[in-house]
Protein backbone atom coordinates (compact mmCIF):
# COMPACT_ATOMS: atom_id res chain seq x y z
CA UNK A 1 0.00 0.00 0.00
CA UNK A 2 3.21 2.56 0.64
CA UNK A 3 3.42 2.45 -3.12
CA UNK A 4 -0.28 3.92 -3.61
CA UNK A 5 -0.86 6.46 -1.45
CA UNK A 6 1.87 8.96 0.50
CA UNK A 7 1.22 7.93 4.67
CA UNK A 8 2.03 11.50 5.78
CA UNK A 9 -0.40 13.40 2.84
CA UNK A 10 -3.12 10.32 2.55
CA UNK A 11 -4.31 10.15 -0.15
CA UNK A 12 -4.00 13.49 -2.13
CA UNK A 13 -0.98 12.83 -3.58
CA UNK A 14 -1.14 9.39 -5.71
CA UNK A 15 0.35 7.85 -8.36
CA UNK A 16 0.62 8.76 -11.83
CA UNK A 17 -1.12 4.88 -12.19
CA UNK A 18 -4.76 4.57 -13.01
CA UNK A 19 -4.94 1.22 -11.98
CA UNK A 20 -2.84 2.08 -8.41
CA UNK A 21 -5.08 4.67 -8.14
CA UNK A 22 -8.54 2.42 -8.21
CA UNK A 23 -6.50 0.44 -5.61
CA UNK A 24 -6.25 3.28 -3.30
CA UNK A 25 -9.76 4.28 -3.43
CA UNK A 26 -10.52 0.43 -2.78
CA UNK A 27 -8.47 0.59 0.66
CA UNK A 28 -9.86 3.86 1.34
CA UNK A 29 -13.45 2.56 1.24
CA UNK A 30 -12.58 -0.98 3.09
CA UNK A 31 -10.66 1.27 5.72
CA UNK A 32 -13.74 3.87 6.16
CA UNK A 33 -11.57 6.98 5.64
CA UNK A 34 -14.40 9.07 4.12
CA UNK A 35 -12.19 12.08 4.08
CA UNK A 36 -9.69 10.92 1.72
CA UNK A 37 -12.43 8.98 -0.03
CA UNK A 38 -14.06 12.19 -0.96
CA UNK A 39 -10.89 13.75 -2.24
CA UNK A 40 -11.23 11.20 -5.17
CA UNK A 41 -13.82 12.54 -6.94
CA UNK A 42 -13.72 15.70 -8.85
CA UNK A 43 -16.37 18.54 -7.48
CA UNK A 44 -18.12 18.47 -10.17
CA UNK A 45 -22.29 19.20 -10.52
CA UNK A 46 -22.41 17.10 -13.67
CA UNK A 47 -20.69 14.07 -12.29
CA UNK A 48 -22.84 11.31 -13.32
CA UNK A 49 -22.14 7.83 -10.76
CA UNK A 50 -24.01 4.65 -11.80
CA UNK A 51 -23.34 3.11 -8.10
CA UNK A 52 -23.88 -1.10 -7.17
CA UNK A 53 -26.88 -1.22 -5.20
CA UNK A 54 -30.77 -0.68 -5.53
CA UNK A 55 -30.78 3.09 -6.74
CA UNK A 56 -30.57 4.16 -10.85
CA UNK A 57 -27.54 6.78 -10.61
CA UNK A 58 -26.42 10.02 -8.78
CA UNK A 59 -25.77 13.12 -10.28
CA UNK A 60 -23.08 15.68 -9.04
CA UNK A 61 -20.98 15.85 -5.68
CA UNK A 62 -23.17 16.63 -2.85
CA UNK A 63 -24.98 13.63 -3.79
CA UNK A 64 -22.24 11.76 -3.85
CA UNK A 65 -20.98 12.95 -0.81
CA UNK A 66 -24.47 12.57 0.78
CA UNK A 67 -24.24 9.07 -0.49
CA UNK A 68 -21.03 7.45 1.39
CA UNK A 69 -21.73 9.10 4.56
CA UNK A 70 -25.14 7.72 4.94
CA UNK A 71 -22.86 4.38 3.35
CA UNK A 72 -20.68 4.62 6.17
CA UNK A 73 -23.15 5.34 8.51
CA UNK A 74 -25.56 2.41 8.11
CA UNK A 75 -25.32 -1.39 8.53
CA UNK A 76 -23.50 -2.86 5.24
CA UNK A 77 -19.52 -2.98 6.18
CA UNK A 78 -17.84 -3.15 2.88
CA UNK A 79 -15.13 -5.80 4.42
CA UNK A 80 -12.85 -6.29 0.83
CA UNK A 81 -12.51 -4.69 -2.64
CA UNK A 82 -10.27 -5.89 -5.24
CA UNK A 83 -9.78 -6.35 -8.94
CA UNK A 84 -10.33 -10.21 -9.67
CA UNK A 85 -8.47 -10.20 -12.44
CA UNK A 86 -6.03 -7.09 -13.79
CA UNK A 87 -8.26 -4.67 -15.45
CA UNK A 88 -7.87 -2.91 -18.95
CA UNK A 89 -6.57 0.76 -18.24
CA UNK A 90 -6.02 3.27 -20.77
CA UNK A 91 -4.97 7.45 -20.60
CA UNK A 92 -5.25 9.80 -22.96
CA UNK A 93 -3.90 13.03 -21.87
CA UNK A 94 -6.20 14.65 -18.74
CA UNK A 95 -8.38 11.67 -19.29
CA UNK A 96 -8.22 7.82 -18.29
CA UNK A 97 -10.34 4.87 -17.50
CA UNK A 98 -10.08 1.59 -15.94
CA UNK A 99 -12.65 -1.55 -15.77
CA UNK A 100 -12.68 -4.75 -14.96
CA UNK A 101 -14.42 -7.00 -12.32
CA UNK A 102 -14.21 -6.27 -8.94
CA UNK A 103 -14.50 -8.89 -6.07
CA UNK A 104 -16.56 -7.26 -2.86
CA UNK A 105 -16.77 -8.85 0.59
CA UNK A 106 -19.51 -7.50 2.56
CA UNK A 107 -21.09 -7.86 5.68
CA UNK A 108 -24.65 -7.32 7.47
CA UNK A 109 -24.46 -8.28 11.03
CA UNK A 110 -23.44 -12.08 10.81
CA UNK A 111 -24.19 -12.05 6.95
CA UNK A 112 -21.10 -12.20 5.48
CA UNK A 113 -21.71 -11.95 1.52
CA UNK A 114 -19.05 -12.31 -1.75
CA UNK A 115 -20.13 -11.20 -5.36
CA UNK A 116 -18.49 -10.12 -8.16
CA UNK A 117 -19.18 -6.74 -9.69
CA UNK A 118 -18.49 -4.60 -12.96
CA UNK A 119 -16.68 -1.42 -12.50
CA UNK A 120 -15.35 1.18 -14.45
CA UNK A 121 -14.04 4.46 -13.51
CA UNK A 122 -12.96 7.39 -15.12
CA UNK A 123 -10.88 9.71 -14.23
CA UNK A 124 -9.44 13.67 -15.34
CA UNK A 125 -6.22 15.27 -13.88
CA UNK A 126 -7.55 18.06 -11.71
CA UNK A 127 -4.18 20.11 -10.76
CA UNK A 128 -2.25 17.28 -11.50
CA UNK A 129 -4.32 14.57 -9.61
CA UNK A 130 -6.27 12.02 -10.86
CA UNK A 131 -9.96 12.79 -9.53
CA UNK A 132 -13.00 10.34 -10.52
CA UNK A 133 -15.33 11.94 -12.67
CA UNK A 134 -17.53 9.08 -13.60
CA UNK A 135 -17.76 5.78 -12.01
CA UNK A 136 -20.38 2.64 -13.05
CA UNK A 137 -20.64 -0.55 -11.25
CA UNK A 138 -23.06 -3.57 -11.58
CA UNK A 139 -23.82 -6.64 -11.96
CA UNK A 140 -25.34 -8.48 -15.39
CA UNK A 141 -28.97 -9.09 -15.29
CA UNK A 142 -30.43 -12.61 -15.04
CA UNK A 143 -31.62 -12.59 -18.43
CA UNK A 144 -33.59 -9.41 -19.19
CA UNK A 145 -34.70 -10.20 -22.54
CA UNK A 146 -35.53 -13.72 -22.42
CA UNK A 147 -33.33 -14.55 -25.09
CA UNK A 148 -30.50 -16.32 -23.51
CA UNK A 149 -26.92 -14.91 -24.17
CA UNK A 150 -26.52 -13.92 -27.76
CA UNK A 151 -22.44 -15.00 -28.24
CA UNK A 152 -22.32 -17.89 -28.93
CA UNK A 153 -20.22 -20.94 -26.55
CA UNK A 154 -16.98 -20.60 -29.57
CA UNK A 155 -16.50 -16.68 -28.89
Amino acid sequence: MADRRNAEQGLEHMTDSPVAFTEGYFDAIVERRLDDLLKLYEKSNEMLVFDEGPGWSLVGYDRVVASWREFFGGSLVLRGCRWVEPPVSEMAGELAWVAGTIGLELQVGDLVKRVKVRGTLVLRRVDGHWRIAHEHFSQPSADPYQHGDWLSPAH
